[in-house]
């Protein structure tokens, strides 16, 4: 299991300091991830328990916005994904994000999950390798971003090299099963 970070833009703050966006879209195709680009399914989160999630700063746990176990942090699940409402605390930190969300400067936003690897599938489609996030093991915290994994795969927390041999190991076996089937028919001639 492995912790991973994804984001996206579209983020407001309103004047009694509060914050809010999609932490998440269903449905959407992300940036390449590494050889790969992602979409989550729009049951993805019916079964994760979003009951103590935190709204950190650049995935910072010493950045703390907000909690959904004391209510300054609520997620509400539709159909367009995940979307979190943070009323801030008044913090230095939190008013200088207000103030650069307010802004414009940061308008950006990510969550951190795990995944089970029975929870996703990678597939080839036009030629480009998918993971389809069908379910999440647990989501334990959205985060405002200056740089979003879905644009920049730096911010991510897997490591680079591990999902490009995630991406080769299932290319391998892809042509396995290319070189059997032609293998197999080549038979039948």
């Amino acid at each position: 299991m492995k912790k991973e970070f994804r984001s996206i833009s579209n983020m407001s703050a309103t004047e009694d300091m509060t914050i809010e966006g999609y932490a998440l879209k269903f449905d959407t195709f992300s940036e390449d991830l590494g050889g790969y680009i992602e979409t989550i399914h729009k049951n993805a989160l019916d079964e994760t328990n979003l009951n103590d999630v935190v709204c950190l700063m650049n995935h910072d746990e010493n950045l703390v916005l907000g909690r959904t176990k004391n209510e300054t942090l609520q997620l509400t699940v539709d159909e367009i994904g995940l979307h979190f409402k943070c009323k801030l605390a008044d913090t230095q930190n939190a008013r200088d994000l207000y103030t650069l969300v307010k802004r414009g400067d940061v308008d950006q936003c990510s969550f951190g999950f795990f995944l089970d690897n029975k929870d996703y599938e990678m597939r080839e489609e036009n030629g480009v390798i998918v993971r389809h996030i069908n379910k999440f093991l647990s989501l334990y915290d959205v985060s405002v971003v200056t740089y979003p994994a879905y644009q920049d795969t730096s911010v991510e927390s897997r490591s680079i090299k591990e999902a490009r041999q995630e991406v080769q190991n299932f290319k391998n076996e892809s042509r396995k099963k290319k070189l059997n089937i032609s293998i197999k028919l080549a038979h039948l001639k």
